[in-house]
C-alpha cells in the first residue's frame, strides 16, 4: 500500500537552543506551531556543535522531512503548507537534497526568501526555487531517508549549512533555496566572530577539491593566504563602522508576500 501524503511529508521541525526566551517567543510562537499542529518539535540543548545536536535530533525524529532552524526564527502562518508544496514540486525535477530559506545560487546571486531584523531588511523575493551552492543556517531541510549528517567534526554554530550542501552535491544530490518568506529576528552583527573563521578554515581544509563557495558571509577559497586576507579586511571594516544597537528581544510578527513588497 503507497504511503499517504501526510506521512510522506509530515515534518519534524529541529532546533538548537541556548535561550529559553528567545525559542518561545520567535519558534514556539509561530503560527504553524498553534494549537492542535501535527508537527514533531525536538529541542537541543548544552551541545557544543550544531553538528551533534542534529545529528542527535535525526537518530530521534519519528518523521519523514526534517527541518532544522535557529531559535530566532518565525514561521507565519502557513509556511508549512507551501513548504510541502515546494518539496513535492522539486522531487519531481530530480533527486532533491538540502532544502533551505536562503543561499547562494550556482551563479552567485542570492537565492530564497527572507526578513533579516538584524538586516532590517528583506533578502532575495518571491520567485522559483533556485538551485544553490551554500545555504544560511537559519533554516535547512531534508529527508531522513537521504542518508544526510552533518559532520560530527564541524565545530561551533557556524557554516554546517556550507558543509552539508558540498556533501548533498557528493552524493549526486541537488540543493535549492525556496520563496518561503520567514523571519529571521536576529541581532545586529558587527563583525563576524573568531569561531566563523574556524569554521571556514575547517571547509577550506576540508574541501579542496570543490573551492571556492561562496557561502552567506564570505567566500571560501583553497588559499589559506587569502582568506587570511579576507579575515584581516573584515575586522578593518568592522572597526571602520559604527557601532549600532538594536533590542533582539521583541518578537516581530511578519506580513504577507504581497504587503512586504508593497
Amino acid at each position: 500500500m503507497p504511503i499517504s501524503l501526510k506521512k510522506r511529508y509530515a515534518i519534524t521541525f529541529i532546533i538548537s537552543v541556548n535561550d529559553e526566551e528567545v525559542f518561545k517567543g520567535n519558534a514556539l510562537a509561530s503560527p504553524v506551531f498553534k494549537t492542535g499542529h501535527r508537527h514533531e518539535i525536538i529541542a537541543k540543548r548544552r551541545f557544543s556543535s550544531a553538528a551533534l545536536a542534529y545529528n542527535q535530533a535525526i537518530e530521534e525524529a519519528r518523521n519523514p522531512v526534517l527541518v532544522f532552524m535557529h531559535q530566532d526564527v518565525y514561521l507565519p502562518e502557513g509556511w508549512d503548507k507551501r513548504f510541502v508544496e515546494e518539496i513535492a514540486f522539486l522531487e519531481k525535477q530530480g533527486r532533491c537534497g538540502v532544502v533551505g530559506c536562503y543561499g547562494v545560487a550556482m551563479d552567485g546571486n542570492p537565492a530564497g526568501h527572507v526578513y533579516s531584523n538584524g538586516l532590517q531588511r528583506e533578502l532575495g523575493g518571491i520567485r522559483a526555487a533556485d538551485q544553490v551552492q551554500s545555504l544560511d543556517e537559519l533554516l535547512l531541510a531534508f529527508r531522513k531517508d537521504t542518508g544526510l549528517r552533518f559532520d560530527p567534526l564541524m565545530p561551533h554554530f557556524h557554516l554546517f549549512g556550507t558543509d552539508i550542501c558540498l556533501e548533498s552535491k557528493r552524493r549526486g544530490l541537488k540543493n535549492y533555496a525556496i520563496s518561503n518568506i520567514c523571519l529571521h529576528n536576529s541581532l545586529r552583527v558587527k563583525s563576524l566572530p573568531v569561531e566563523y573563521w574556524r569554521c571556514a578554515e575547517y571547509i577550506r581544509l576540508k574541501w579542496q577539491s570543490e573551492l571556492p563557495v561562496k557561502s552567506c558571509c564570505a567566500t571560501i577559497y583553497p588559499k589559506k593566504s587569502r582568506m587570511l586576507c579576507l579575515r584581516a579586511i573584515a575586522r578593518l571594516k568592522a572597526c571602520r563602522t559604527p557601532k549600532q544597537c538594536m533590542s533582539g528581544s521583541e518578537r516581530l510578527t511578519i506580513p504577507c508576500q504581497n504587503e512586504i513588497l508593497e
